[in-house]
């Protein structure tokens, strides 16, 4: 091997050399394109989970939004039942009459969009892990609940534990673009 670098004029060298660099330039952007590729692929995976807690997010706060629009029109629907019975008029007693229509529409259509918010949680949540088995047992307590006292109550725990939930799924989201 020393006879064959021995015998080497100045022109191999440099083609040697040339060759050597071009070799080194290869791996070297090799492993480059590597270590882009990983860091790529990890910030595109924090990019769903964070569309992921996002719409998990906006889902949680409609549920909670379509559940009290639905308690509200259980107390307007009292408040027009009481009002249609002292109504002398029989005008004022047909008006009373199309609001209550209109109220319990409102409510169907939130207690439908609530169901569809519902869903769409489940969809996203493992149930298996603990802190989402919670939500889901907490957000069923709201479904559930039989009058605004129950609601709120269970309202406040969906909120406590959909919080744990997102610092969470940040805190992962975090570390992973830190590995």
């Amino acid at each position: 091997m020393s006879t064959l670098f021995a015998d080497m004029k100045t022109g191999d060298w440099v083609a040697f050399a040339a060759a050597a660099f071009a070799l080194i330039g290869v791996v070297w952007s090799n492993i480059v394109a590597q270590k882009a590729l990983k860091l790529t692929s990890r910030h595109r995976l924090a990019d769903f989970r964070k569309e992921w807690i996002e719409s998990l997010r906006k889902d949680v706060a409609d549920l909670l939004s379509q559940d009290t629009i639905m308690l509200n029109t259980f107390t307007q629907l009292n408040d027009l039942k009481t009002a249609t019975k002292g109504a002398d008029d029989p005008s004022l007693a047909q008006r009373l009459l199309s609001e209550s229509v209109e109220v319990i529409k409102q409510r169907e259509k939130a207690k439908a969009d609530r169901l569809s918010s519902y869903s769409s949680i489940l969809l996203k949540l493992n149930d298996e892990e603990a802190e989402n088995g919670e939500l889901i047992e907490s957000l069923n307590s709201v479904l559930v609940a039989n009058n605004m006292a129950e609601s709120s109550k269970a309202r406040t725990v969906v909120i406590v534990k959909a919080r744990a939930l997102f610092k969470r799924e940040w805190i992962r989201l975090n570390s992973e673009l830190k590995t």
